[in-house]
């Protein structure tokens, strides 16, 4: 028993010494710390102009340790028992909502220690611009997000290139015109950049190319003109690259073949021409490649089989003419294939029904011709995301006629009977009358009055004959 009563008393305060051991997260030591009072009046000041709370203030005396806020993180030191904001995210779904009325405070300016600023769809109604001042008294930020607010308008100030330490710079979809600022090519620490949804103009910098650190680059759905520079090809840790929705102008630069590490690229809805740089078949990480509504006007390239990755490949309303290639047949990740409204003719390639990834395909509207290969089994997977109307000259037979269903692809026996019926009878140039091609020979599915109307034409025939004769 007295070692038994021996071995539990050792436990037990080896537990009590493992506890005082353990980390604290940082904030255990400073518990009964204070903040600066200058920064901690700031804190408040903006939290009262942003948040639709009017006990905030009294709420969270204490917004570092006591009383804190899920969107507020701190950092102290033990020296000098000191707690500084260094997190501030305002609008997320786990923090109380914005005020209607909304506004940036100038206070924000107070909290000099922040890392990582995240305010999202607070700005409505009082318009806020970007301080331009972030950078001198925000030398640590590492973190800039306003984004979906309305009322975040005027432009972006080039001072934000002297936030050395940024690697998020996302300014989406908020109200912001003007330029891009050149000198934003000399963060080289930036990671992702997002300028989505704004209204800016002018062309991209040339000098992005000293965003040596970039991995994602979203500028669509602005106003942009001019080429695609191509400085671009030397961003080599580039993943995601969107340029859609805009006025870009002039073929696709080949140097965007060096993008070794380019999963995502979207090119849509610009004024971008062809042909394809034959350098893209080095990407060998693509697995998105959206290039829709541009007046590209070429035939499609035939690198696809180098692209394994490739799961969704959209090319449509972009004036691209000639076959279908076989090396389409390559991509076996292939989820996604949209090439409809083009020019394409010729027949599809019946190895596009051997993919078995693929739950979505459309060739509509193009000027495709022959029978469709596909196995009914394919047909019936993809169901309504197989598309094919819209190519007067394809065609399917019987069995896959039932699994479309009428009206979306005509069936291949029809015109070739009704072209029968009419020749074996020695009268070229005349139809049956009615809708040609409703006709087989066993009459299957005729109703009455077609078949009295068949008999009528016939003995106007024979009498035709009789009085030539």
């Amino acid at each position: 028993m007295d070692f038994i009563k021996l071995k539990t008393f050792f436990y037990a305060h080896l537990l009590i010494f493992c506890i005082t051991l353990a980390p604290s997260n940082g904030q255990s030591d400073l518990n009964t710390t204070s903040m600066d009072p200058q920064e901690l009046e700031g804190l408040f000041t903006v939290m009262e102009a942003i948040l639709d709370e009017p006990t905030w203030r009294s709420t969270h005396p204490f917004p570092c340790t006591d009383s804190p806020w899920p969107g507020i993180g701190c950092e102290g030191s033990v020296d000098n028992n000191i707690w500084h904001v260094t997190k501030l995210h305002i609008g997320m779904d786990y923090t109380e909502p914005c005020r209607k009325d909304a506004t940036l405070s100038l206070a924000i300016l107070k909290l000099q220690f922040l890392k990582s600023l995240f305010i999202y769809n607070c700005f409505h109604r009082s318009n806020v611009t970007i301080p331009s001042q972030l950078v001198r008294l925000f030398p640590s930020l590492e973190e800039l997000v306003f984004r979906s607010n309305s009322a975040l308008v005027g432009t972006i100030p080039a001072e934000l290139s002297g936030l050395s330490k940024l690697r998020i710079l996302s300014l989406s979809q908020n109200y912001l015109k003007g330029f891009i600022p050149p000198e934003l090519g000399n963060l080289d620490k930036l990671k992702h950049l997002d300028f989505s949804y704004n209204k800016l103009s002018g062309s991209i910098p040339d000098n992005f190319s000293g965003l040596k650190s970039l991995s994602i680059l979203d500028l669509s759905k602005n106003i942009l003109q001019g080429s695609i520079p191509p400085s671009i090809g030397s961003l080599v840790l580039l993943e995601k690259m969107d340029l859609s929705y805009n006025n870009l102008s002039g073929r696709i630069p080949s140097e965007l073949g060096k993008l070794q590490s380019l999963s995502f690229l979207a090119l849509s809805q610009n004024r971008l021409t062809g042909p394809f740089p034959t350098t893209f078949q080095s990407l060998k990480n693509l697995q998105y490649l959206i290039v829709e509504g541009n007046p590209m006007k070429c035939t499609l390239p035939d690198f696809w089989g180098s692209l394994q990755e490739l799961s969704e490949l959209s090319l449509s309303s972009s004036g691209f003419y000639g076959i279908v290639p076989e090396s389409l047949c390559a991509l076996t990740s292939l989820s996604v294939l949209a090439l409809d409204d083009n020019r394409l003719s010729g027949s599809i390639p019946w190895c596009m029904g051997e993919l078995q990834h693929l739950f979505q395909l459309n060739l509509s509207w193009n000027l495709l011709s022959g029978e469709v290969n596909f196995s009914e089994k394919f047909t019936k997977t993809l169901g309504n995301k197989l598309e094919l109307r819209g190519n007067k000259d394809l065609c399917v037979d019987k069995r896959l006629y039932q699994v479309f269903g009428a009206g979306k692809v005509r069936r291949c026996s029809e015109e070739s009977l009704a072209f029968d019926q009419v020749h074996s009878k020695g009268s070229p140039g005349l139809n049956l009358p009615g809708e040609q091609g409703n006709y087989d020979r066993s009459f299957s599915g005729t109703s009455l009055v077609q078949t009295f109307q068949y008999v009528v034409w016939i003995g106007c025939i024979y009498l035709l004959h009789i009085h030539v004769t």
